[in-house]
C-alpha cells in the first residue's frame, strides 16, 4: 500500500466522481468528442487505463507549466521511492530494490 496526501485523495474522489467507472480511476477515452458529457460517458463505459504516453505528455505539460527541470514519470518514481524511504518506510514496498544491501539502498536514495 502507498500513502497518497489527503488533499491528494480528496482530488482523486472528485475526478472519479465525474467519470464513476466501476474499477478504473484513470479510464482511458482516446480522441473525439470533449464535451464533458461525452468525455464522462466514454470514461464510465472505458476498458483500459489511460496509456502511459499520455501520462507522460501531461508530465511534460506541467513541468513546462510550472518552469521545472527535466522530468519523467521515471524521475517521479524515483522522487516518490526516496520520499517513502525518507519517511522510514520499508525497503520491501520499492520494486526491483530488494536485493540491494542496505547501506549502498540509504547513499542511493539519501544522498
Amino acid at each position: 500500500m502507498v500513502p497518497i496526501p489527503s488533499d491528494m485523495v480528496e482530488d482523486f474522489r472528485k475526478y472519479w466522481m465525474f467519470h464513476r467507472h466501476p474499477q478504473l480511476l484513470f479510464p482511458y477515452i482516446g480522441r473525439g468528442d470533449t464535451s464533458m458529457d461525452s468525455m464522462r460517458r466514454c470514461m464510465h463505459g472505458a476498458t483500459d487505463t489511460i496509456p502511459v504516453s499520455s501520462l507522460q505528455r501531461l508530465i511534460v505539460i506541467a513541468r513546462k507549466e510550472l518552469n521545472l527541470p527535466c522530468a519523467t514519470v521515471h524521475t517521479l518514481r524515483h522522487s516518490f521511492a526516496t520520499h517513502l524511504r525518507r519517511a522510514c518506510s520499508t525497503r520491501g514496498v520499492f520494486d526491483g530494490y530488494a536485493s540491494i544491501h542496505p547501506s549502498l539502498f540509504d547513499f542511493i536514495f539519501l544522498k
